[in-house]
C-alpha cells in the first residue's frame, strides 16, 4: 500500500509534532534531504521543544535555540567517545583539597589547610578566599553567592562569598565533627559523626530540625527541594521528609562495608562504599537500578548529573558511567573490552552492561573529591590543585566553528 499524500501537506502544527518526536538528529538529518524540507525544519519554536525537552543548562552568550541544541550535540559526543579537555587550575589550596561544589558560574573548594576558595569557571582563576574555621574544612555548598561549610573543629558555617564574611556559625550540639553538608534554598544540613543530623535554618541561625535514626558516623547527605539523602557506615542510606522531619525511607544498600558518600538527582541515589562498589537507586520505588565496579579501593566521593555518575576513590581512579546512553556495540559485552584509549588525556573507555564507562587515570594522584554537571567534571586531590575535564567545547572555540556542517548523512547539519 502506497500514499500518495506529500507530507509537506500536513498542516504545520501535524508536521513540529512529528519532528518533535523524531528528535533534533532526525530533525536534522531531514533538513538536508532537499530545500524544502530543511524549510520545514526552520521553525524556532521546534527547536525551542527541543531544549526544553532536554532540559540542557549552557553558556547564557549562546543564542537561539538551534544554537543550544548543536552545543548539547556536541557536548554529548564528547562525553560518548571519552575526549575530555583536561585543565588544571592554579594552585590556592597548600594541601588536600576535600569538599568542592558548583553551579554554573562558580566553584567552591574547602581544604584541609582549613581555607575555602571560591573560583570563576569561565578562567579557573580565584574569586573569594574565606578564612575562619579553626579545624580542616571537610565539606562546602553553594547556592549562588551564599557558601556553606563544614569542619573538624565541630562548626558548620554560612558564608557571604561576595564580602567574605561569615553569616552564621552553627556548632555541632554534641561536640562532634561536621562530616558532610548539603545546602537548601532554605536550610543548612550537616551529618555528624556519632550519627546525628541537624537541620538549620539559614535565615535565622536556629536549629530546627534533628534527624535522628542512623547508629553509626553519617559521613554523606544530599539535598533537593524537601527531600533529604543520607548514607552511614551503619550500612544503610535514608531518605528524609524535610517538612515533618520523619525518615520516609531506609534502604538496606546490601554494601559489605559503610557507606561513605551519597548523591541525588531527581529520584536516583548514588552511594559509595569501604568495599570500592557505587550503587544507584530509585528513592521512590526503593529499587536498586546499577550496580557498578571499577575501583579497587573504596568511595571517597560520588556526583551524579544528566544520568552520568562520577566517583573517585583511594585507588587514585576517576570513574565516569554514561548511565543514560547505552552504545549499540557494547551491549553485552563484557566489562574488559576497551573502546577506546587517549593517551592524551589518559582515557580509557570500557563497555559495560550498565552504561559506558570511563576510567580516568590521574596518574596514581588520589582524588579526595568530584562534582560535575552536563559539561564538566571537577576533582580536587592531595596536590591541592583542582582539576578538571571538560566534554562540551569552549565557548571561544564553539563561536568560531560554522552555523551548519556541511551535508552529510553521517553528521547533523545544524
Amino acid at each position: 500500500m502506497t500514499c500518495n499524500t506529500d507530507w509537506r501537506d500536513l498542516p504545520r502544527e501535524c508536521l513540529e509534532r512529528v519532528l518533535e518526536l523524531c528528535g533534533a538528529y532526525a530533525t536534522c538529518s531531514a533538513a538536508q534531504v532537499c530545500r524544502a524540507w530543511r524549510a520545514t525544519t526552520e521553525s524556532e519554536g521546534l527547536w525551542e521543544l527541543f531544549v526544553q525537552n532536554s532540559r540542557f543548562r549552557v553558556n547564557k552568550n549562546l543564542r537561539g535555540a538551534r544554537e543550544i541544541c548543536k552545543f548539547a550535540w556536541l557536548a554529548e559526543r564528547g562525553w560518548q567517545s571519552g575526549r575530555g579537555v583536561y585543565t588544571p587550575w592554579a594552585a590556592q589550596h597548600s594541601t588536600w583539597v576535600t569538599g568542592l561544589a558548583l553551579d554554573s558560574q562558580h566553584v567552591v573548594s574547602g581544604s584541609n589547610d582549613r581555607s575555602i576558595v571560591l573560583w570563576d569557571r569561565a578562567d579557573g582563576h580565584w574569586a573569594h578566599i574565606l578564612n575562619g574555621h579553626t579545624g580542616q574544612v571537610t565539606c562546602v555548598g553553594l547556592d549562588g553567592r551564599t557558601v556553606g561549610s563544614g569542619s573538624r573543629d565541630r562548626t558548620a558555617r554560612l558564608w557571604d562569598a561576595g564580602t567574605e564574611q561569615q553569616i552564621h556559625i552553627f556548632p555541632s550540639p554534641r561536640g562532634e565533627h561536621i562530616n558532610s553538608i548539603a545546602l537548601g534554598k532554605q536550610v543548612l544540613v550537616g551529618a555528624c559523626g556519632g550519627g546525628s543530623m541537624r537541620v538549620w535554618c539559614r535565615r535565622t541561625g536556629l536549629e530546627v530540625r534533628d534527624l535522628e535514626g542512623h547508629v553509626g558516623a553519617v559521613y554523606g547527605v544530599a539535598i533537593q527541594d524537601d527531600t533529604v539523602v543520607s548514607a552511614s557506615v551503619d550500612r544503610t542510606a535514608r531518605v528524609w521528609d524535610m517538612r515533618s522531619g520523619e525518615c520516609v525511607s531506609s534502604l538496606e544498600t546490601k554494601h559489605s562495608d559503610g557507606l561513605t558518600c551519597v548523591a541525588l538527582e531527581n529520584d536516583l541515589m548514588v552511594t559509595g562504599d569501604l568495599e570500592g562498589l557505587v550503587r544507584v537507586w530509585n528513592i521512590k520505588t526503593e529499587k536498586l537500578e546499577h550496580v557498578l565496579e571499577g575501583h579497587t579501593d573504596w568511595v571517597r566521593s560520588v556526583s551524579i548529573a544528566d544520568g552520568r555518575v562520577c566517583s573517585t576513590g583511594r585507588d587514585g581512579l576517576l570513574n565516569v558511567w554514561n548511565l543514560k546512553h547505552r552504545l549499540h556495540a557494547m551491549e553485552g559485552e563484557s566489562n574488559s573490552e576497551t573502546l577506546l584509549e587517549d593517551d592524551e588525556n589518559n582515557i580509557t573507555v570500557n563497555a559495560q552492561h550498565h552504561g559506558q564507562h570511563f576510567a580516568v587515570d590521574t596518574n596514581g594522584l588520589e582524588m579526595r573529591c568530584v562534582v560535575m554537571d552536563e559539561n564538566e567534571i571537577v576533582a580536587g586531590g592531595r596536590d591541592g590543585i583542582i582539576h578538571t575535564w571538560r566534554f562540551a567545547p569552549k565557548d571561544e572555540k564553539y563561536r568560531m566553528m560554522p552555523s551548519r556542517l556541511a551535508p552529510s548523512m553521517h553528521y547533523p547539519l545544524w
